[in-house]
């Protein structure tokens, strides 16, 4: 897993470096199309990642700076006839959020099969680090969003309590953006949080959200109409889950619930928004679930956004043990 391979090389660095000037690398074992390593730079003690492109490749890639992060290459060809990027830490405060945006652009590379696929999907992925960085801070979650995150908290503090593992917090990918809100490999699950009072309908953004083989729709309730020392804040939430991890795991957290719009600091903004968790339902998408997808759609049509009768699909239900499960590789009673 990159992100545990990460933090296992930054701090083997910080072991190695003994505080002496200058910058530190270790190669990462990762399966890639070009050589990847992580570094330390010394005295500031900001972390970095770099990786080795041929000179016919140079020219897709600039030199540039960015909230929290800077883009180096370096001027010249090393003996083996390479050119160095290195994506660097540029403020120590952006430390977690860094950590988050690392994996996911190593999870980039290591993805594609070419030297030049990796590259342009990697620079693609840059842009939307750089396009979120710049507008996180002037931008707060919608209601829409608030409880879309509630949501796939509830279920993320379901899934650490079984293992709380860096390997299971790397799984949600909701805030990244990604096709779905927890991806493993071969398996996938889409969370959608709807009010008590519209419980009966779920809403479905695209024409990709129910895509995909070996996926699961998860359903979480939610109820702000009554008072309950029951009911839960999202910085409740976060605190609830921060408890059951362990310190690799801590920091990480803490990036991908920035990358999902949250902001740490303004936490007290939301502490009195509290809800109640009425019900979980998870169902299997199967070929027959009733979906919309690309492929069963004319392909001129797009942004597609519909609605799912809940009881309409009940003879898709499968049960939370059964998805904690599968979701976290723990048997349940272990």
């Amino acid at each position: 897993m990159i992100t545990e391979l990460l933090i296992k090389a930054y701090q083997t660095l910080h072991l190695e470096s003994n505080k002496i000037n200058g910058v530190f690398e270790i190669r990462l074992p990762i399966e890639s199309t070009v050589p990847v390593y992580a570094g330390l730079e010394m005295p500031n003690d900001l972390i970095r990642f770099s990786f080795l492109i041929l000179e016919q490749f140079k020219a897709l890639f600039n030199p540039s700076q960015s909230e929290g992060f800077e883009v180096k290459i370096s001027d010249e060809l090393d003996q083996f006839g390479f050119y160095k990027v290195s994506v660097v830490l540029s403020e120590s405060s952006y430390y977690e959020i860094f950590l988050v945006l690392s994996s996911d652009l190593l999870e980039v590379l290591s993805s594609a099969d070419t030297d030049q696929k990796a590259f342009e999907m990697f620079i693609n992925r840059m842009d939307h680090w750089r396009d979120f960085l710049k507008l996180s801070r002037s931008r707060s979650l919608s209601f829409e969003e608030e409880i879309g995150l509630f949501g796939e908290l509830t279920i993320l503090e379901k899934l650490i309590t079984r293992n709380p593992s860096l390997d299971v917090l790397s799984t949600w990918k909701g805030p990244l953006g990604k096709s779905h809100d927890f991806i493993r490999p071969n398996l996938s699950l889409e969370i959608k949080t709807s009010l008590f009072k519209k419980k009966s309908l779920l809403s479905i953004s695209s024409e990709f959200q129910l895509d995909g083989k070996n996926l699961y729709l998860g359903h979480v309730v939610i109820d702000d109409s009554f008072d309950s020392p029951k009911n839960k804040s999202i910085p409740d939430l976060i605190e609830d889950i921060e408890k059951k991890l362990t310190e690799d795991s801590f920091s990480l957290f803490r990036g991908l619930v920035i990358s999902a719009g949250y902001k740490i600091e303004e936490s007290e903004k939301y502490r009195n928004r509290k809800y109640s968790t009425s019900s979980i339902e998870f169902y299997e998408v199967t070929e027959d679930f009733p979906k919309i997808t690309q492929k069963n759609i004319n392909p001129k049509i797009c942004e597609v956004r519909y609605k799912i009768n809940v009881g309409g699909i009940v003879n898709y239900a499968v049960s939370l043990d059964k998805l904690i499960e599968r979701m976290t590789g723990a048997e349940i009673g272990t």
